[in-house]
Formats: structure tokens, sequence, C-alpha cells
């Protein structure tokens, strides 16, 4: 790690109590150039600001598909989300240690939001990780939620499915089988799973490649109008209860 980037880990703990120290730090500071750790030091930021400003009916926290919502996802977001005081914490690129980073630095403190949809997993298993790594990086995740928004209804997403392959494929069965692990612990620990993946599929389990951008990863604008459609009624019931 070069003398820039202690710099803004040095800055931000000094700036935060001594509780919310994490035990883990934004793979970007191992990775990224230092454009994206700017980038995403100044996301983070700004949504440490806005939580602090409090007001949070529904957070989306994740990574850049849940950040598309500000883009491909925007008038979907605004039609189906926006109504119910939901505000978007999303990152490209976040894995779930990043996640975790990011709530135990300051991203929750202010604000006591009826639900948390959590939407991360898809970049760990892009890094090599396998799906049990994941699935219980995901676990931690929405257990580092939990301690800081105990009332708080924790709403955790199946991955999405990703790749040109078919439902045999490596990437696909890893997917399946986060999505399996994952939806058994959230029944375990009293949060609620919501696996979306069907709509995104033909009839013989391959991507609808209307629905995403050509690297069958992320989503187009038309793939955030399915998925918002597959999310409102869950959500919005969550808001409102």
């Amino acid at each position: 790690m070069n003398f820039r980037r202690v710099l803004y880990v040095v800055a931000l703990t000094l700036a935060l109590p001594v509780r919310t120290i994490a035990q883990v730090e934004p793979h970007v500071l191992q990775e990224g150039e230092q454009g994206d750790v700017d980038r995403w030091f100044a996301l983070h930021r700004s949504y440490v600001d806005r939580a602090h400003q409090g007001h949070v009916r529904v957070l989306f926290i994740g990574d850049s598909l849940t950040y598309g919502w500000r883009v491909d996802g925007f008038e979907s977001w605004e039609a189906a989300f926006a109504p119910l005081g939901a505000e978007d914490f999303g990152i490209g690129g976040d894995r779930t240690s990043d996640v975790i980073w990011r709530v135990q630095h300051g991203e929750l403190d202010g604000i006591a939001p009826r639900v948390v949809i959590l939407s991360i997993g898809t970049n760990d298993l892009g890094s090599g990780r396998g799906a049990a790594e994941t699935a219980a990086g995901i676990e931690a995740c929405a257990a580092a939620i939990r301690q800081r928004l105990p009332r708080t209804t924790i709403l955790v997403l199946g991955l999405l499915p990703r790749g040109k392959g078919g439902p045999s494929s490596e990437t696909r069965r890893d997917v399946a089988s986060v999505n399996r692990r994952i939806a058994t612990l959230a029944a375990a620990k009293g949060m609620r799973f919501l696996d979306s993946g069907n709509a995104f599929l033909t009839g013989d389990g391959r991507l609808r490649p209307e629905l995403f951008h050509p690297d069958f990863l992320h989503l187009s604008s038309e793939g955030y109008r399915v998925w918002a459609s597959t999310l409102r009624p869950e959500v919005s019931a969550l808001a409102r209860s």
C-alpha cells in the first residue's frame, strides 16, 4: 500500500469512533489504481454524509448492480423505489469484504431504515472465490448490518445469473450453489431472501440477452425494469410493515 493510501485509511479511522474500526479493508486499496481509490472513497464518504442526514426508509447496498440503479436503472428506480423513500449505496466492483468495511465505517450511522436490500457476492465469485466462501461473505455482510440495525428487516438478494454459458456451466452452477446456501442462512438468521434469477432466463435456461450488457453481468435498462418488477412487491410490503 503506498503512502497516499495509508493516509486515506488513517484519516478515515481518526474521523470515526473506535467501535467502527474494521478488521478488513477495501480490496481496492490492494488492487486498484489511484483513480479507483479516489472514486471509491469519494462514494463512501458521500454515503456516510447522506446517512448522517437521516430519514432513509429503504436502503439498497451492494456492488455495481446496485449502483446501476443510478445509471441504466434510473427510470425504473424513480418509478419503483424513489416513492418508497429509498437510497442507493452501491459501489462498482465491491466484494463482501468491502461492504462490511463500509458498514463498519459509518454508512449506516444516523439512519434506521425499515428494510435494507443487500445485493453482493457476484464479484467474490468473479475473483476466484468458491461458492462456500462467497456465501460466508454474504452472511458476514448481513450480520454486520444486523449488528448496527437490529430492528431493520434485511432482504438478501440472490445472485443474478451471469455468463454466456447455460445452466450447466461452472459459473451458473456456482451462482446456484451460493443462492441455495444464502437462502438457508437467511432463514436461519431471521432474514428474508429473494431470488429474481428466473426472470432473466429463457425457456432453456440461458440468459435473456436483451436484459444484459454484452458482458452478460451488468444489466441493461430493460434488465433493471424486469428486476424492479420482481423486487418492488416485496420491498414495498417491507417498507410499509
